[in-house]
């Protein structure tokens, strides 16, 4: 985890990574959008909606900014090159985001420690044939084409429990109207059964730090400074409740302003850690992102900023709504304001009207017809993704992803079929080697190393491919890896399919809390929202 500060004017911001790939796309221009289907009247598609509020207001012109970025693995072996990576991108753009001059605070991985703490896999190195062969039979492969060398960030110190409360401790002195970011990017763990959206932050050194705990460090801070986050570890979603005091929906609001988005839900892995050097490669939440508010790829290729409601800016909750656009991984992205909604309104999900007839669907229409633009843009977008002419029902999204849901089943037996295959050579290959090669079974016995370097490596190689085996191995493992590669391409659609069928029931909870909410409920919710469509860059 890792949290990064910048001081010029009294604002926090904290970043939690660990996420995965998205790709960039925009959304399409109205004058491509399907004309109506069997309605007289105008389709919501090309219809330009209001706000449901005014718009919101923004922080720029505070006076005091703080950074915290955290992050990086729980140890060597899960503290992978993409997560250093999002850390240096990150500060390559922290002026495009306006906090060049702001105080930050870096605590990643094992701080300043020069021990190898890096894990990085380079596509161009070679692993020699009987040292594959080896970790194939042998079912070790994991770890075989990672190397590792010491991160190369200037830290504050590591990434620990220890060094967030120093934090905490620094923001409890600070300027009482200071804004914090806090960006965190690592992994993370489940909640329990009991508490399901109590998940976990991982930490150097193994530490875990609960959503509660997080929660909870913050309620100390005084009540005027505001606090975003943004975490992109597996999870990560059920870091959304600590916008409540000590993390607990039942007693409300915490009295310091939160809020938050995340890259997947509570109970979701999430996309992006990788050892992988390429950076070009690099798919994930917290990328997609910062894109979508400097208009420029992470590689440098310029691109439409996320503007939805043509105001000239770019609000944090229309970044999020880019990548829920445009993300092509398996995220389920969430934010603040929609795990409110739900937490509150989930008993309200299962009784919405189903659009059977005219008239219901004229209700629909005018029910998402009154969202924010943020909000129609990706149910717009993602609609016309799956070929939809008309708004789709929350009915008509289930359909989609059960359909999605079918097909990658058929590839998950298919997928089940070639690893048989693969696991029946790898059997025989291993029952022929141990047959003659007994000692293999300890990698560390004198004869073992004859196999790998000595005279009785050659022999090794031949015996491996007896009457063609291991070369049908190979080429079966290619054949799983392709099927896994549609199987997963699947998968990535049917998130897309849960994006879109949540974006509806948001709608439809805001459209509840208009109807039925208290003024106080109300109050809360907008609390929440204009907190999230502050803007960046900051002045």
């Amino acid at each position: 985890m890792i949290f990064f500060f910048q001081k010029t004017t009294s604002l926090s911001v904290v970043f939690l990574f660990g996420a995965l790939p998205n790709s960039i796309l925009c959304c399409p221009p109205d004058s491509n959008l399907p004309a109506p289907s069997d309605f007289s009247e105008k389709s919501p598609f090309a219809v330009k909606t209001p706000y449901l509020d005014p718009p919101a207001g923004v922080f720029q012109q505070a006076n005091d900014y703080e950074v915290l970025i955290m992050g990086g693995g729980y140890s060597p072996s899960g503290n992978q090159f993409s997560l250093e990576s999002n850390v240096k991108y990150f500060l390559r753009i922290k002026e495009k985001l306006g906090f060049s001059k702001s105080s930050s605070q870096l605590f990643f991985a094992d701080g300043n420690d020069p021990a190898r703490d890096l894990q990085y896999f380079d596509p161009k190195q070679e692993i020699p044939l009987v040292n594959r062969a080896l970790a194939e039979i042998f079912a070790k492969n994991k770890g075989l084409n990672h190397q590792y060398r010491s991160h190369q960030l200037q830290t504050n110190g590591p990434a620990s429990i220890a060094s967030l409360d120093q934090w905490i401790s620094r923001q409890k002195k600070a300027k009482a109207t200071r804004f914090n970011l806090v960006y965190f990017t690592g992994h993370g763990g489940k909640g329990s059964k009991k508490e399901p959206h109590n998940t976990t932050a991982y930490l150097w050194n193994n530490q875990n730090l609960s959503m509660q705990n997080f929660s909870k460090k913050l309620d100390g801070l005084p009540s005027e400074q505001k606090t975003v986050c943004i975490m992109v570890q597996c999870y990560s979603g059920g870091f959304a409740h600590f916008m409540f005091k000590e993390g607990n929906h039942t007693k409300g609001l915490s009295t310091s302003p939160r809020v938050g988005f995340f890259a997947t839900t509570h109970d979701r892995v999430a996309a992006g850690c990788t050892p992988d050097i390429t950076e070009s490669d690099y798919r994930e939440y917290s990328t997609t992102f910062w894109e979508a508010i400097c208009g420029e790829t992470r590689m440098g290729m310029q691109i439409p900023k996320a503007d939805f409601d043509k105001n000239g800016n770019t609000s944090l909750a229309e970044a999020h709504a880019y990548v829920v656009i445009n993300s092509d991984t398996i995220d389920v992205p969430v934010k603040t304001s929609e795990i409110w909604l739900r937490t509150l309104f989930s008993a309200q999900i299962k009784l919405f009207q189903k659009d059977q007839d005219q008239k219901q669907r004229k209700i629909h229409e005018n029910i998402l017809s009154k969202a924010e633009p943020e909000e129609i843009a990706v149910i717009r977008s993602l609609a016309l993704e799956f070929g939809f002419s008309q708004w789709p029902t929350i009915d008509d999204a289930d359909e989609k992803i059960g359909s999605l849901k079918q097909n990658r089943k058929e590839w998950d037996q298919k997928k089940n079929k070639s690893l048989a295959a693969t696991r029946k050579l790898r059997d025989q290959i291993k029952s022929r080697i141990r047959k003659f090669y007994p000692e293999l079974v300890n990698p560390y016995h004198p004869k073992s190393l004859e196999v790998f370097n000595g005279m009785k490596k050659e022999l090794f190689l031949k015996k491996l491919n007896f009457q063609n085996q291991w070369q049908q191995l190979v080429v079966e493992k290619e054949n799983f890896n392709q099927i896994e590669k549609k199987r997963f391409a699947l998968e990535k659609e049917e998130a897309k399919g849960i994006r879109l069928k949540r974006s509806i029931e948001y709608v439809y909870l805001w459209n509840h809390l208009q109807k039925k909410g208290s003024l106080a409920q109300k109050r809360e919710f907008n609390r929440l929202v204009n907190l999230e469509k502050m803007t960046f860059p900051l002045q």
